[in-house]
């Protein structure tokens, strides 16, 4: 009895999913014939249409929601609809694509399964969704449920059709050379209905309908399928003290050394280096390097942080902070130098990002002495989405080429 009554659970979801994964096909098709905004058709309008049916299937299977899960709700929200409401270019419409789906997997699974958190693990859970199980999801169409007696309606008024639509055809067609009339009469007939009886249109129509009710299909059969998947637990790597500590040794000379020739360069020369630098070029060269030279830094410290046993060595501590105050002092001399830039030539959109990034940075940096210190456990990893998602929101709602020219106006 209670293997039946799990069945019967799984076959209405399984129906309830085969139903609403199909409307939502019907649906994304009819937009995509009435709209040609091929970033709104193909991503904007679908993400909403299976938050909407994610919605619709935690009401009707009645699943227990975990409260907190709804908070990310509020960023995909404005992330999907930022394009209504300000000027989006091309590059961050292309980093929402590659941002929504994981907010979404995470999402949906924060909401039902029990034992989900956001981790470092979070990511391979996207790929749970999809495109795992992408052709061996269709076999729990095998469990639905069969009637012992089949209707015969529905099979006569197919068979109907197969008879009449052809014999109707080749009668219409004598008929309009027998009467010239009858011909212009069933033309404009034909005229009202000429949009939908392009061959092209109904191509595109289908294939679209299909591709989308396949993918909710699959998105919502595997989304049931873990939805009390445990997460794997964090394994840290053993990597010997001293290689640890050489390669923290080493990495930091070379901050030292690099210190060294930028307050020479800056000062006196006290280095004596035949080197006539003016303030325009100090500003103008090597932003971007020391740029990606902090990118280096915070994935060499998160990857000694979270991924590699702690050590309790004072001397790796130590090391490791001080990787810390050279990354956070590669970053104010990289607002130097590109305040110094700014002041000559204004802002652009690029270079206000680029001070949102450097901030972003800035702030990590400062999460990673907390962690050292005090440490935050999986915490972690909501607070740094937390701080990457509320940065690329403002970039996306403030950062534009008006709000350039209106700062430009207290700078040039």
């Amino acid at each position: 009895m209670y293997e039946y009554e799990m069945k019967e659970i799984e076959t209405k979801k399984t129906l309830l999913i085969s139903i609403s994964s199909l409307i939502s096909g019907f649906l994304i098709a009819f937009l995509h014939s009435l709209i040609k905004d091929t970033y709104l058709t193909n991503f904007v309008f679908p993400c909403m249409i299976l938050l909407c049916n994610y919605g619709f299937l935690l009401w009707k299977l009645d699943y227990k929601t975990r409260k907190n899960g709804f908070l990310l709700l509020l960023p995909i929200l404005l992330i999907l609809l930022s394009n209504f409401i300000v000027p989006v270019d091309g590059s961050n419409l292309f980093l929402n694509v590659l941002i929504l789906p994981f907010c979404i997997s995470i999402f949906f699974f924060s909401l039902i399964n029990p034992h989900y958190h956001i981790s470092r693990h979070s990511f391979s859970f996207l790929f749970k969704l999809f495109p795992s199980g992408l052709f061996r999801n269709f076999t729990y169409l095998k469990k639905l449920p069969k009637k012992e007696k089949k209707s015969t309606k529905g099979k006569g008024i197919l068979v109907g059709l197969c008879l009449g639509l052809p014999i109707s055809y080749v009668l219409i067609l004598l008929l309009g050379q027998a009467d010239p009339y009858f011909h212009s009469f069933m033309l404009t007939i034909q005229s009202y209905f000429s949009f939908f009886l392009q061959f092209d249109f109904l191509k595109n129509y289908i294939f679209v309908l299909f591709i989308f009710s396949f993918l909710f299909f699959v998105i919502f059969i595997n989304l049931v399928k873990h939805e009390d998947t445990t997460m794997k637990e964090n394994k840290y790597r053993n990597i010997k003290e001293e290689t640890i500590l050489t390669v923290l040794i080493i990495i930091n000379a070379v901050f030292v050394l690099f210190l060294l020739s930028e307050i020479s360069k800056v000062t006196t020369n006290f280095l004596k280096l035949p080197a006539a630098y003016t303030y325009a070029r100090y500003a103008r060269e090597g932003f971007f390097q020391l740029l990606f030279v902090t990118v280096i830094n915070f994935s060499i410290i998160s990857y000694k942080l979270y991924f590699t046993e702690d050590s309790k060595n004072k001397w790796i501590q130590r090391l490791l902070l001080l990787l810390i105050v050279f990354s956070i002092a590669l970053i104010c001399n990289s607002y130097y130098r590109m305040f110094l830039y700014i002041g000559s030539y204004g802002f652009t959109v690029l270079r206000l990002q680029v001070i949102l990034f450097l901030f972003m940075e800035l702030i990590l940096f400062l999460l990673f002495i907390r962690k050292m210190y005090k440490g935050l456990g999986y915490k972690d990893a909501v607070l740094f989405i937390s701080i990457i998602l509320t940065t690329y929101i403002i970039n996306l709602y403030l950062f534009s080429a008006p709000f350039a020219t209106f700062l430009n106006a207290f700078v040039l």
